[in-house]
Order: C-alpha cells, then structure tokens, then sequence
C-alpha cells in the first residue's frame, strides 16, 4: 500500500496529507472528520454529510472506493465538502454524489444559484473565503518574484558590463607589461620601458580590480 501525498481543502482551511492509495474513500473522510475536528451537524442540528472529491478528476469519489481504484494521482488537490441533510446515516448513496466546485456548490446548478442561497451556505463562504486570501498571497508572492527577478537581471547586466571592461583592461595591461619588458631588455631605453611596464600593471591591477567577486555573489 504506498503512500500517496495530496493536498486538501477543508471547511478549516489547506493542509498537506499523506495517506495510503489502498484506503476506502468512507475510511478516508472518516478520518478527516477525526483529525481535523469537523463538526458532524450544522447551527440547526441537521446531520452533516461529507463528500470528498478531487479537482485533478474534476468528479466526486464514490465511498466505496480507494485512492488507487479511483486513479487519484499523486498530489492532487482534494476538497472536502459537507451538506446538511434531513436525515439519514450521514452518507449519500453513490449514484447520487453530485460534482462540486471549490467553493462547495454542485457545479450543475451554478446557473440557478441564488445570492440568498449562497449566503446561507457557510461552508461555501468558509471555502471561498480561504481561496481568495491563498489568491491575494499567491498575487503577492508573485510580485515579489518578479521584483527580485528584475533586481537580479538588473545587477547581472551591471556585472556583466563590469566583467567586459575589466577583459578590456587586463588584456591592455597584459599587452603593455609584455612590450615595456621587451623595451627594458632589447633596448638601451630602458626608462621608456619602465614607464610602459609600470603602466602595463596598473591598468592590470585596474581591471583586477573590476573583475574581483561581489560579496553578494555565491
């Protein structure tokens, strides 16, 4: 039975589970009941009844089912839904489970939905509420990508005009240090010389210079 690892949204929020693909969907819901704390009635006393379905599937998951027969892949994103009902065990009974959206309403009736109904709904409020603060912190974290991606390509077109002028330099300078030698040792102008080789390795030591590392390169 290997572990398959997935991501959940619960009238409580997101969490990241790690569960057995041979467990039955009943099993695993009853669990999420335990584990999270949810509550198995409403305000009014009703009996909670608790669906679970996949976003990946884009279906309900029939309680008599596992993970692995119902082909789950690994880290899909589950959502964990509850309707109140009149009566009853607590479940649906297979064929009846309807498709819902992230927000907990069947996607069939999303036409007909009604401001009213949608009001009265707090697990769909809950749930659409938690999706739009993960919305607004994802916007932000992208925003903050980008301006660190702008930063980083800034500094590295400055390093790379940098790098470029030192190549410039150092091979100028190496050029000079090698003709004022030969001056120095092939001819009587040997202060000509020094004065090119002395030039030589100040333009090397220059571009030595530009060239070194930054102290906030890795």
């Amino acid at each position: 039975m290997p572990e398959m690892m997935v991501k959940l949204m619960h009238p409580n929020g997101f969490s990241r589970l790690s569960m057995p693909d041979d467990m039955l969907v009943a099993e695993v819901i009853q669990e999420l009941i335990r584990e999270l704390s949810l509550p198995i009635a409403d305000h009014d006393g009703r009996q909670l009844c608790y669906q679970l379905g996949c976003k990946d599937l884009g279906r309900e998951l029939l309680y008599d089912d596992t993970l692995a027969n119902a082909k789950v892949p690994g880290d899909s994103s589950l959502i964990l839904t509850a309707t109140a009902l009149a009566g009853g065990d607590g479940y649906v009974k297979a064929g009846r489970i309807s498709i819902r959206s992230d927000s907990g309403l069947v996607l069939e009736n999303i036409p007909d939905v009604e401001i009213e109904s949608l009001m009265s709904n707090e697990v769909a409020l809950r749930m659409t509420l938690h999706l739009y603060k993960k919305a607004l912190w994802e916007v932000e974290q992208y925003k903050q990508e980008v301006t660190e991606s702008r930063s980083k390509t800034w500094h590295l077109k400055e390093r790379l005009k940098e790098k470029s002028v030192a190549t410039v330099l150092l091979v100028l300078g190496q050029t000079a240090i090698g003709f004022g030698i030969n001056v120095i040792t092939g001819s009587v102008k040997q202060k000509e010389g020094w004065v090119i080789l002395i030039l030589g390795l100040a333009v090397s030591l220059v571009g030595l210079f530009i060239s070194r590392p930054w102290s906030k390169e890795k």
